[in-house]
């Protein structure tokens, strides 16, 4: 009866890959929009060094980014410890 409960790890693995995954969406999502927003920048202006341009506002966004998805984070943080604790009180 135990090999019921007992999960394995490419499961476990899979679980935390697709957690991961799923917490850093949208810092991935609003930072592929900021580096297609700069191909385009450097397209159009192509005088401007991107280069300079591009590290400071890349940074600037992905940290504000962070501060304003920070928030939202606490539930599902929570249910992914929760998920951990249960999975790991179930082995014993």
């Amino acid at each position: 009866m135990q090999a019921v409960t007992q999960m394995r790890l490419h499961e476990l693995g899979a679980s935390l890959f697709s957690s991961a995954l799923w917490l850093a969406l949208p810092m991935i999502a609003l930072l592929m929009f900021v580096n297609l927003t700069l191909g385009v920048i450097s397209r159009v202006a192509p005088q401007m060094n991107i280069y300079a341009v591009g590290f400071p506002v890349t940074l600037t966004v992905g940290l504000l980014g962070v501060a304003a998805t920070l928030p939202m984070l606490e539930q599902p943080v929570l249910a992914l410890m929760q998920q951990a604790i249960d999975i790991f009180v179930a082995q014993r």
